[in-house]
């Protein structure tokens, strides 16, 4: 009996070093800025994110598109009619892998700045990228992975164009950028 409660409590141990982590949406955000008439600057975010870092060190975030939020609803349903395209592409995907041997070795407070290389998947294309991330272990139970500098996205690279070029003619537009940065600052617990 002894040895059966060894081997379960064991056993529970070796998964929960293996565990994964869970995204919290409610202490995290992805946002990215948009450009129009050449200088305006604007801010944007996405209110639903979700995703993981599985114990096998695999990681996924899932960006809810149909919760851009632009802080003007006329934007936002363009947006995700136009540019979107939600009824087709509700969701923008990120998935990589990274080493859990980094994670686990990281204490309570540490920071690491990291490369980072994975596929994004949005509007039915899959696009690799490279960019800088710190990982800092907030607690043993909390992670927060933040990007250094934005990642740029652009527009041609995912089939977007025809619908940066529709939001334009339909807010009577001179220009909007066709590339805009993104920034992320996500936060897993076990």
């Amino acid at each position: 009996m002894r040895k059966t409660i060894f081997m379960a409590a064991a056993a529970l141990m070796a998964n929960s070093a293996f565990a994964g982590w869970q995204l919290d949406n409610d202490k995290s955000v992805v946002s990215f800025v948009s450009v129009k008439k050449e200088h305006i600057a604007e801010n944007h975010t996405f209110k639903q994110l979700s995703g993981e870092i599985k114990g096998s060190g695999k990681v996924i975030l899932n960006i809810d598109l149909t919760s851009v939020d632009t802080n003007i609803p006329i934007r936002d349903e363009r947006m995700k009619e136009h540019l979107f395209n939600v009824a087709k592409f509700a969701t923008a995907t990120f998935s990589n892998e990274i080493d859990m041997k980094l994670i686990k070795s990281l204490a309570v407070g540490e920071s690491k700045i990291i490369d980072m290389a994975g596929n994004i998947s949005l509007h039915g294309q899959d696009q690799l990228t490279q960019f800088k991330a710190m990982v800092v272990k907030t607690s043993d139970e909390q992670l927060l992975v933040t990007s250094v500098a934005p990642v740029l996205i652009k527009a041609a690279d995912f089939g977007l164009v025809a619908g940066v070029e529709k939001l334009k003619s339909l807010a009577g537009l001179p220009s909007i950028g066709q590339t805009v940065p993104v920034s992320f600052t996500l936060t897993y617990s076990k």
